[in-house]
């Protein structure tokens, strides 16, 4: 279900949808995570210790770490079947054969790729990710010359894997994605970096006012079954979580947070203030 598109893709209005089996294991999209094509297609010339290392070691083909709902399978589950269960898994995953989603053409292309292949971590900064249209994130990178961010992109560079793990895309189509990431801060770098702003680290108390402003409608109510701030009991998952992952489940619209805790004018900073605030509240230590 993760792996493979549902009808989700054709509209918003399906949150979910049946999958279209003629694309099975070609990948999609999950909870903000990009879910990589894992069929023939894509896994068919990788060996099978490499996908094994996925598994059991959160090792991404070509570079980078397994983040998201993905790292959750490994360690509650996929770790402990054995070597030969795990092969078996990565045999049958490269002898998976189906069709390939149509892919954008003409001036569309980048954009194409890009929400299919590279807006699960770039969308929402997760993993560290340059956000899509922040020119002040974007902006010590394009001082690189877009042939290294092409190179970047193609090979792999620090947590990001090789081509966004699209195994199966070539070195053109991925220079087209990086194009049309591009496009959206071009001409914007240079306001962004021109004046230093000094930044008011934000405290607990301003955590107090971005929660009253933009979370207490649903936490403060308990609407929809959000937790509320002071309630150890409802926060418990939360706690077991740790910070970083509960604060990743509001930016990306995982555990049935909205996205950005639907607050599109909310800075990184002021979600965390917001998710500190509210765990400050109800996680005891």
């Amino acid at each position: 279900m993760c792996h493979t598109p549902s009808w989700h893709i054709l509209t918003d209005d399906l949150p979910l949808g049946a999958p279209i089996h003629k694309y099975h294991l070609t990948g999609a999209k999950v909870g903000g995570f990009m879910a990589p094509n894992i069929s023939g297609s894509n896994l068919g010339t990788i060996p099978n210790e490499e996908i094994i290392r996925v598994f059991t070691h959160d090792e991404l083909i070509g570079g980078g770490q397994v983040v998201g709902p993905m790292e959750e399978v490994n360690h509650d589950s996929l770790r402990y079947l054995s070597h030969d269960d795990l092969d078996a898994i990565a045999q049958y995953l490269k002898s998976v054969k189906s069709i390939s989603p149509p892919k954008a053409t003409g001036a569309n292309a980048g954009k194409g790729i890009y929400e299919t292949q590279c807006a699960g971590c770039h969308a929402a900064g997760a993993g560290g990710a340059p956000r899509f249209g922040d020119a002040s994130a974007w902006s010590p990178i394009l001082k690189q010359g877009t042939d290294t961010i092409y190179d970047h992109a193609i090979h792999g560079f620090n947590g990001m894997p090789a081509k966004g793990a699209c195994i199966s895309c070539t070195d053109p189509e991925i220079k087209q994605a990086v194009d049309y990431i591009l496009s959206a801060v071009a001409g914007k770098e240079a306001s962004a970096g021109a004046t230093p702003v000094s930044v008011k680290p934000l405290t607990l108390e301003d955590g107090k006012r971005i929660y009253t402003d933009n979370c207490s409608a649903c936490h403060a109510s308990g609407f929809n079954h959000a937790p509320i701030p002071g309630d150890t009991a409802a926060f418990s998952k939360a706690a077991e979580a740790g910070f970083l992952n509960t604060y990743l489940d509001v930016v990306t619209g995982r555990a049935g947070h909205p996205v950005r805790g639907a607050c599109p004018t909310c800075s990184d900073a002021e979600l965390k203030a917001a998710v500190k605030y509210m765990m400050q509240q109800s996680v005891p230590g």
